[in-house]
């Protein structure tokens, strides 16, 4: 069972990415990293949908980030 069950419902998208990021930790680490920042990228593309943000200038992590304050 995975820590990110929870997601599985409501946000199956991201719950894809984080299971296999947690999937492979332990044997992949370079792969893992990969699953984790996509899955870090479709979260915050989820906020912004979410609660209505206005995209910022870029729809890079970096700049959707900072925008966010």
């Amino acid at each position: 069972m995975s820590n990110f069950e929870f997601l599985k419902p409501s946000v199956p998208e991201l719950y894809e990415d984080a299971y296999r990021a947690e999937a492979y930790l332990g044997n992949d680490s370079p792969t893992a990293c990969f699953y984790a920042r996509r899955a870090i990228e479709t979260l915050v593309h989820y906020i912004y949908r979410v609660r209505n943000l206005p995209m910022p200038y870029q729809t890079t992590l970096a700049a959707m980030v900072a925008a966010a304050d």
